[in-house]
C-alpha cells in the first residue's frame, strides 16, 4: 500500500511513478498536499490485480474509478489544446473514458497547469465525483452530465473555475 503522505515533503520529481504490481492501495494523496510533496509526471503499472493506467492516468483495474491523475501531467504534450479561456490561458482538454463511474477522492488534487486550464470531459457513464476529486484545480467550466448522482464534500474546493456558467445536472440526489 501507498498511503497518504508517503511522498510528501520530498523532492521526488519523477517523469514516471512506476507502480509494483502487487500494489493493493493507492492514496491519491500520496504525492503529500497543496503542492508540498513528490511532484509526478505520470503513473504506470502493469499486470495489477487492482489498477491499471490509462495515458499516465492511474485507474481501478476494471476501469470504473479514476483513482489519481498525476500533478504535473505533461499536458502540453499528452492533451489536445482547445482555445483560451476568458484569462488568455490556453484550454487543454482531458476527456475521461466512457465507463468510468466514479472520480475517486482527491483524484486530481493539485494538478498544476502554467497560463493554461482544464477542460473535463466527463463521461455519461459518470455517478460520482468524490471527496476534493478537484481540490485547487484550474477547470475552463464544469458541466456534469445527467446520471451523476452523487458530489462528495468539497470535491471543487478552491478550484478556480473560469466559466460563468456552472451546469449540474437534476440527476444529482446526494451533495456532501
Amino acid at each position: 500500500a501507498i498511503n497518504a503522505n508517503a511522498l510528501a515533503g520530498t523532492s521526488f520529481e519523477p517523469a514516471v511513478l512506476e507502480l509494483p504490481s502487487s500494489l493493493i492501495y493507492f492514496d491519491p494523496q500520496a504525492t503529500g498536499g497543496d503542492m508540498s510533496g513528490a511532484e509526478i509526471g505520470t503513473f504506470h503499472i502493469e499486470g495489477s490485480k487492482y489498477y491499471k493506467t490509462i495515458d499516465g492516468v492511474l485507474y481501478t483495474a476494471d476501469g470504473k474509478t479514476l483513482t489519481a491523475f498525476p500533478n504535473r501531467y505533461d499536458y502540453k504534450n499528452k492533451l489536445e489544446a482547445d482555445g483560451t479561456a476568458a484569462n488568455g490561458d490556453t484550454v487543454y482538454i482531458y476527456n475521461i473514458p466512457e465507463g468510468t463511474e466514479r472520480i475517486g477522492a482527491y483524484a486530481f488534487h493539485d494538478f498544476y497547469m502554467y497560463e493554461a486550464t482544464l477542460q473535463v470531459g466527463f463521461p455519461d457513464s459518470l455517478k460520482e465525483v468524490g471527496e476534493g476529486a478537484f481540490y485547487s484545480v484550474d477547470l475552463n467550466e464544469l458541466v456534469l452530465p445527467e446520471g451523476t448522482e452523487k458530489i462528495d464534500n468539497k470535491a471543487f474546493y478552491l478550484a478556480d473555475i473560469r466559466s460563468e456558467e456552472l451546469l449540474l445536472p437534476d440527476s444529482i440526489t446526494e451533495t456532501s
